[in-house]
């Protein structure tokens, strides 16, 4: 998620269950990351608990992703790609 959140230059949250539900353990621990990809707000593990991340939305159109991948982007090509005109 943190790459994703890098690459694409968006915050993204990884929301997960907490407890034993037949075979399976989950430990929690959902989190929020920033457009560099860095955490902002992590959940603590094995525990329930209602994650709150501040969040900066200026930081989005000063992404790397905005400097180094979307400047290429060809969206006029889109359309053939996808057998549309």
């Amino acid at each position: 998620m943190r790459v994703a959140a890098f690459q694409n230059g968006y915050f993204t949250a990884l929301c997960n269950r907490v407890g034993r539900e037949d075979t399976l353990t989950f430990s929690g621990e959902s989190f929020v990351c920033s457009p560099s990809g860095q955490t902002l707000a992590r959940a603590p593990e094995g525990a329930e608990h209602v994650l709150i991340a501040d969040v900066d939305l200026a930081e989005v159109p000063r992404s790397h992703a905005r400097k180094l991948f979307l400047r290429d982007r060809r969206p006029e090509l889109y359309a053939d790609w996808l057998g549309r005109s």
